[in-house]
């Protein structure tokens, strides 16, 4: 699976209520999803606009109608961005959760990563120390 927009848990839609100006967002269903991969320009919005529960990209603050492609199917968000693949049923504060674990977890292997580099480093090192102090010392 890509790891783009249309597959990530955080595309949601947006409705403003006139009277009060709050915003509702809800996340898309998988049907939608669906209707959103097979024509993402001509995809009918009804009353809500696109965007990211995350913050990323709004579409009801900037139109996405010629770069809608590249934002929702072309750009790789995999680690640029708080992507986690969308899971049905699963509530938008479960995956902010979610995506904070995952995240933190690929820093800690890359943490990890380096750590045992610098102890090889550091092991070859004492070893190439202790062969030149065996070889340096006075024979007898």
């Amino acid at each position: 699976m890509k790891r783009n927009c249309l597959n990530c848990h955080f595309l949601s839609k947006s409705h403003r209520e006139e009277d009060t100006g709050r915003e509702l967002v809800f996340s898309l269903s998988e049907k939608e999803r669906d209707a959103l991969k097979i024509e993402p320009v001509g995809f009918d919005r009804g009353w809500h606009s696109l965007l990211c529960h995350m913050g990323v990209w709004d579409e009801g603050l900037s139109p996405l109608a010629i770069i809608k492609d590249e934002t929702l199917l072309s750009q790789d968000r995999a680690y640029s961005c708080f992507f986690i693949s969308f899971r049905k049923s699963m509530l938008f504060k479960a995956a902010i959760e979610l995506q904070k674990r995952a995240e933190e977890n690929r820093q800690l292997k890359a943490s990890y990563r380096m750590t045992i580099i610098g102890l090889w480093i550091a092991g070859i090192g004492l070893l190439v120390n202790a062969l030149i102090a065996i070889l340096s010392a006075p024979k007898c």
